[in-house]
């Protein structure tokens, strides 16, 4: 369920439940502190690790123009910058696009390699800059 988060309120099961927790509980919270690793959606600044709220106000999807088989080339976690390149998506004859980070930021959600349909979410990035201003 981790990599669900924030979840979507018309998503599957899982993806229901996060969006509730996220929106009923950690939203309302002042912050919240990340048990299994040392990033989740914030960065470490010590041993306990409070976490910024992230919403699609502090967040951009990266989406594709085109559909095709999609390589995503960062992971979770990964820092990124403005134009750094998120995924390639090909088709039977090649490279049909390359689908770069909008902003600078912190992947939080991604897509697993697959099939994709144009303007599917592949991934998404929590803003720095909003992301510290919140914490």
């Amino acid at each position: 369920m981790g990599n669900c988060f924030p979840g979507r309120s018309d998503g599957f099961l899982t993806e229901k439940i996060a969006h509730v927790i996220f929106n009923e509980f950690l939203l309302k919270s002042n912050f919240w502190i990340d048990l299994h690793s040392g990033l989740a959606v914030g960065l470490q600044t010590s041993n306990v690790t409070p976490v910024a709220h992230v919403s699609p106000y502090t967040a951009r999807a990266v989406r594709p123009k085109n559909g095709g088989v999609c390589h995503i080339k960062v992971n979770m976690r990964n820092l990124v910058k403005q134009g750094d390149l998120f995924a390639e998506i090909t088709g039977p004859f090649g490279k049909i696009e390359e689908c770069y980070a909008p902003v600078d930021g912190l992947v939080y959600r991604r897509m697993a390699n697959g099939v994709v349909y144009p303007s599917a979410e592949l991934g998404w990035i929590a803003i720095i800059e909003n992301v510290l201003r919140n914490h």
